[in-house]
């Protein structure tokens, strides 16, 4: 702490444009407008430990914050410190001028108030520090090392008392998985993946793409039941916040299934694999419209940012908006449908030539794709962590597609797992276990069970059979059995996990694992026992034609990464792109380097544009640590 204010003016001087400067103590605050103004500056101050200091709520009554409304609290700041400073990441030996015993704690605090050497002090206790029983939100919570191990993604990360989970003394772990890396490596990166490897356009009818609008216009006519069901469910479903936008395209589409008698031309083209996604998806914007209008609750991140808005202009959202600015509502409304329609004319007419794009093969197009899937990712957190969290997560969500898991019920269950958790604690912290007492829940209870069973008994699959020329065949069951040992032994760790804290911590890692065994065990022993094709036997690759595995193209992948660890991420993905289309299609020095250009063009204009940063490599290291010279953006330094 200082009263000068040569503090915040040299901050203001070393801050990047569009940077952000974070007070933490007290320092003079006459601001010079200049030094903001020229770089659009952001100025924050923190609140003393952390989010919950001074809320008797928090403090007195251990409530908690939800992480998603408050990701670093008081409690969760502490740990985070201490659990580094417990593994050597965080070296606090410079700061310990003396250690003294317990029984000396006056004369410890008298040392640090008037003998101006003494900075840190340590205090030892005879017995070793006294013991934390439970962890509660306003106190810092203990725990044990957990065993390196397989994690559990929705597991990953604090959990809402704090203590850290399946993190592997990782500081990017602590926070959890972003969902943005969970979706792209789960679908993006398995689907170039599979495409590359067939060396084909991705549509191989390039004549009439963009073409028969009139076709569907009847095939919804046709298909109308489905449309009005689905934009039910949109609405219904965006109109729960936070929870809509999300997952509304996947609930749609595994309903469509489930009530479809013919499955089995999901996945290759049937159109209502995208009528159902597709109603539910445009009908989810006027659902999440209720809660944003009556409550000024946002129903999706769109409407947050329009009623950040609102706020600024004077509007309040709630009831004045239907009693007293029922004319705005109205337009918001109309808004909203004129959008949908003005947006499907020019689709219709942008249609026939953004659709040549997919006539193109695809291992043009590959390296593009993963070079941006790559980029978009490190956005997240702008840190390499994020670069090898992808690829961890799309190598295995290759073999899950490769082996018929259900990816989106993987991101389903991680989008809602820190919510489910966080709810249910904060409702057993308040009602206890009486909660299952309540007539909502026994209701909610009784649907979850009525739903599990008419998903059992009306399953279309329920029955069938299958021949050996069939993915389901029992030809080679050692690799699919092996990736189901694998998946076992993530539900084990999740369920070993738990032992690890106290009650409330438990449930969580208790519940996914006993849920995970009762499901895990009878398939392996299927795949085991069965001697004829079955559905729990499935393996894409028995029946597909391809000139190299996965491991080929993985191994692609992880070549890149390396490479733009040394290079930096735009010259390496220039060099990438060259060598990926001059290996997998052929050599043409000029027009490969020009398209390795182009791709780095776009993204120094798109990083300019938006402010975002490349993931360093060694070269930007030397050039800015060692040689004391920043290399320009577009060659991987900092704007």
């Amino acid at each position: 702490s200082s009263s000068t204010d040569a503090i915040m003016q040299q901050a203001a001087e070393m801050c990047r444009k569009r940077g952000r400067i974070v007070l933490v103590g007290a320092v003079g605050l006459n601001l010079r407008r200049a030094d903001f103004y020229e770089k659009e500056l952001t100025f924050q101050v923190s609140c003393s430990y952390g989010p919950g200091r001074y809320d008797p709520e928090y403090e007195d009554r251990t409530r908690d914050y939800p992480r998603g409304f408050v990701r670093w609290t008081v409690a969760r700041n502490f740990q985070a410190v201490l659990e580094a400073v417990k593994r050597g990441q965080l070296d606090v030996s410079e700061l310990i001028t003396r250690t003294m015993p317990h029984a000396d704690a006056a004369a410890a605090y008298d040392a640090i108030l008037n003998d101006r050497s003494v900075l840190g002090v340590v205090m030892e206790y005879p017995n070793g520090p006294p013991p934390i029983h439970r962890s509660i939100p306003g106190k810092v919570a203990t725990r044990q090392n957990t065993a390196p191990s397989t994690p559990v993604v929705g597991m990953i990360g604090a959990e809402p008392h704090g203590a850290f989970r399946l993190t592997f003394g990782l500081v990017y772990l602590s926070e959890g998985l972003p969902i943005v890396i969970i979706g792209l490596g789960m679908f993006a990166m398995p689907e170039i993946i599979d495409l590359v490897r067939r060396h084909q356009t991705i549509s191989e009818d390039g004549v009439v793409l963009g073409s028969g609008w009139i076709q569907g216009f009847k095939d919804a006519i046709k298909n109308w039941w489905i449309v009005v069901r689905c934009s039910g469910i949109g609405c219904i479903v965006g109109a729960l916040p936070g929870l809509g936008g999300s997952v509304v395209d996947w609930i749609a589409y595994g309903h469509v299934i489930q009530t479809s008698k013919d499955r089995e031309k999901f996945g290759t083209g049937d159109i209502r694999g995208v009528l159902a996604p597709e109603s539910s998806n445009n009908a989810k914007e006027g659902g999440a419209m209720i809660p944003t209008i009556l409550f000024g609750i946002p129903g999706s991140g769109s409407y947050a940012i329009m009623l950040s808005g609102f706020i600024l202009i004077g509007i309040e959202p709630g009831t004045e908006m239907i009693n007293d600015r029922l004319d705005l509502t109205y337009t918001m409304i109309w808004s909203l449908a004129l959008a949908n329609v003005f947006g499907a004319g020019a689709c219709l007419l942008l249609a026939q030539y953004i659709a040549r794009l997919t006539t193109i093969r695809y291992g043009f197009l590959a390296p593009f794709m993963l070079v941006l899937i790559f980029f978009a990712a490190f956005q997240a957190n702008r840190i390499w962590e994020d670069l090898i969290a992808l690829f961890v997560f799309g190598t295995l969500g290759t073999f899950m597609k490769r082996f018929g898991w259900s990816r989106p019920a993987l991101l389903i269950g991680f989008f809602l797992s820190g919510r489910i958790e966080t709810s249910l604690y904060q409702t057993i912290q308040v009602y206890g276990w009486s909660f299952f007492e309540r007539p909502i829940v026994q209701i909610l209870l009784a649907l979850t069970v009525l739903s599990i069973i008419a998903a059992v008994r009306y399953n279309p699959n329920a029955g069938k059979t299958y021949d050996e020329t069939t993915d389901h065949t029992t030809r080679n069951k050692r690799p699919q059995m092996v990736f189901s040992f694998v998946m076992l032994g993530v539900v084990i760790i999740a369920a070993l996990d738990g032992f690890n804290y106290e009650t409330l911590g438990r449930i969580f890692p208790f519940s996914v694992g006993f849920i995970g065994l009762a499901f895990m065990i009878p398939l392996i022993w299927k795949q085991y026992s069965t001697t004829t094709p079955d559905t729990a036997l499935c393996d894409r690759e028995t029946n597909s034609e391809t000139e190299h595995s996965e491991w080929y193209y993985l191994a692609w992948i992880a070549g890149m990464l390396g490479f733009m660890a040394l290079v930096g991420y735009p010259i390496g993905a220039m060099i990438f792109i060259w060598h990926f289309i001059h290996s997998r299609v052929g050599p043409n020095h000029l027009r490969n380097s020009m398209m390795g250009l182009s791709a780095v063009i776009f993204l120094g204009i798109l990083s300019y544009a938006l402010t975002l940063e490349y993931p360093p490599g060694a070269l930007q290291w030397v050039f800015g640590d060692v040689i004391g010279y920043e290399l320009p953006f577009w060659l991987g330094g900092p704007q």
